[in-house]
């Protein structure tokens, strides 16, 4: 993502839409993720935890990392030579990290499976920690050609960060090699593993303890479960993209949508596998099954609510988006009150979509202050947005009634009545920063509630 394309507005819309919300769900989830190994680690000796430590490291700096692909596909490249080759050199290490810890993950659960007694024998005497390092070690070292192959260069009149066209058979050998030995045969492998790690699950021979049996059992097939999604997730987002990189490379495809899209797949992997993990090897699942039946709600009611609010939560973001894009573009051409009352509207409704994002988690995740920030601006937004709407309404009146005297209304004029909007919404909203506060029940769930309804 490196020159911006000359898409459809709608579309570039729902890219910046989807780029956000990956980038978020990445973000908190791999954050999660390495405070939920970092507790199990203290607690207890966990050789796997410190795998998935590494896959949600490599995931959490392949994101901040994209934040200079986005600048740049949207705008211009904003580094000079040497950080564009780090930048370059980072992410690629960053993904071979996290393809060597899945192949090194599915060898323990094959080994685990196949040999638990010697595996665990193994394990206690072994150093785990130096895994991850061995990893990096690796994965940088493989990927130091490209502190030669990428480079800045103006395409366009703006600058890019690219590979260089000068020396095209260098990239073309080193991407098919990459592709070759850090994808398919890593995939096939992860195949292999766990073809062998079912069988090895189906035949496996009961010992006389029974408890025993069925806890190793469950632990396995846990672990199994986690990997095999994290593989099938890895698969289906990376699939298209190497495809695609290949045939670029040999200037067999443009880049086009399809390699915007591709790439954009390829980052929303770093914000499934958290959630993966969190479903299928973290209490994530526990945790929203709780909310489901302690509430007396069937857990079909849930999915479905969760499933409608994520469809309104995307639609509001793209369509409120679409609304300002729009209203910038207007404005360039003529400006008016409508436009900007519509303006004012569309952030208000924004603000309080993406704060939504809170009141749908299953435990409060901020403090005190956050809960009460949040519960305030929360309210402040609904009341800005009923108060624009009465604008609206009588601007409308107004410009039926007496058409002349609207027209002699100046853009500081509309300032002043927007900053009023706001600062009435605000001293409304206010007593909630006193009324809102934290409160935990007896399961441990923290919550932001009105000090009203704990009495």
């Amino acid at each position: 993502m490196t020159v911006s394309d000359n898409v459809a507005a709608p579309a570039l819309v729902l890219f910046i839409v989807i780029y956000t919300s990956v980038f978020i769900l990445s973000t908190v989830g791999n954050t999660w993720v390495l405070l939920t190994c970092y507790k199990t680690l203290k607690r207890r000796y966990s050789p796997f935890k410190w795998l998935l430590v590494n896959l949600a490291m490599a995931d959490l700096l392949f994101t901040l990392l994209s934040v200079f692909n986005m600048i740049g596909y949207l705008w211009r490249w904003i580094g000079g030579n040497n950080t564009c080759k780090l930048q370059g050199f980072f992410v690629e290490a960053s993904y071979t990290t996290s393809i060597m810890t899945l192949v090194t993950i599915s060898y323990q659960r094959l080994k685990a499976t196949t040999d638990p007694f010697s595996s665990r024998a193994r394990n206690w005497c072994s150093r785990e920690y130096l895994k991850p390092v061995i990893i990096w070690g690796f994965s940088l070292l493989v990927c130091t050609p490209l502190l030669h192959i990428y480079g800045i260069k103006t395409v366009d009149s703006n600058v890019a960060c690219m590979t260089t066209r000068n020396g095209v058979i260098v990239p073309q050998i080193y991407y098919s090699l990459h592709t070759t030995l850090f994808f398919a045969a890593p995939l096939f492998y992860m195949i292999f593993t766990q073809i062998r790690i079912h069988l090895a699950l189906r035949t496996s021979v009961r010992p006389t303890s029974k408890l025993f049996t069925s806890r190793a059992q469950r632990r396995h097939k846990k672990a199994t479960k986690t990997l095999a999604a994290l593989t099938i997730a890895f698969v289906i987002c990376w699939s298209p993209f190497m495809v695609n990189r290949t045939l670029i490379y040999f200037r067999l495809a443009p880049k086009g949508l399809i390699w915007r899209a591709s790439q954009l797949l390829i980052f929303l992997n770093t914000g499934l596998d958290p959630l993966l993990y969190g479903l299928y090897d973290g209490d994530l699942k526990t945790r929203i099954l709780h909310m489901a039946t302690s509430g007396g709600f069937p857990i079909a009611l849930v999915a479905t609510f969760t499933c409608v609010y994520f469809l309104i939560f995307l639609s509001s973001i793209v369509g409120n988006s679409f609304v300002l894009w729009l209203c910038y573009k207007l404005k360039r051409q003529r400006e008016s009150s409508l436009m900007c009352y519509i303006t004012n509207l569309a952030i208000a409704d924004v603000a309080f979509t993406v704060l939504t994002i809170f009141d749908l988690m299953w435990t409060w995740t901020g403090g005190e202050i956050s809960c009460k920030l949040q519960s305030f601006v929360i309210e402040a937004c609904y009341s800005t947005s009923i108060l624009t709407l009465v604008l609206i309404s009588f601007e409308r009146l107004k410009a039926v009634v007496d058409p002349l005297r609207v027209r002699l209304i100046t853009r500081e004029n509309m300032l002043r009545k927007l900053i009023a909007v706001w600062s009435v919404g605000a001293v409304v909203a206010s007593p909630l920063l006193y009324a809102y506060q934290t409160q935990t029940d007896d399961t441990g769930t923290i919550s932001c509630t009105h000090f009203v309804f704990s009495l």
